[in-house]
């Protein structure tokens, strides 16, 4: 059963998501997740998750990354609120030079994040399962 869903409507609930389509509950909140990474959903506290409405899909770190990863030299600088979008648009090339199709002479990457002891002056951001990905304010 495929189905697309438009700009604006609400996902189902994992559970009829994994019965619609005959998957684990946690394939359903991988691809969640995923697809929240990726700016594609929203959530919304006590709502749920809805189709992000714009009418372009953003471009993602990934496809930067892979032609960065193609150099002989490669040389990654990353700003960001934490490693984890870096670790995940990272993963499938560093498994491409641990099996070997990509042998760069060196690599090099440069983390900027900001100290989480230190309080932050912007709005705490709420994952699709309804967590907290930064310290309430």
């Amino acid at each position: 059963m495929t189905r697309k869903f438009k700009p604006g409507e609400k996902l189902p609930s994992s559970p009829e998501l994994a019965k619609n389509y005959g998957v684990a509950r946690m394939t359903i909140q991988h691809t969640i997740r995923l697809l929240w990474d990726d700016g594609l959903i929203v959530s919304r506290q006590g709502s749920g998750v809805f189709v992000r409405e714009r009418t372009e899909r953003p471009v993602g770190l990934r496809p930067h990354l892979e032609r960065a990863f193609e150099q002989p030299d490669v040389t990654v600088d990353f700003a960001g609120f934490s490693g984890e979008t870096l670790h995940g648009a990272t993963a499938e090339p560093l498994d491409k030079i641990r099996a070997g199709p990509l042998r760069p002479n060196s690599l090099r990457v440069r983390l900027l994040v900001p100290d989480p002891t230190s309080p932050w002056s912007l709005p705490c951001r709420t994952s699709p399962d309804g967590g907290q990905r930064c310290r309430p304010m």
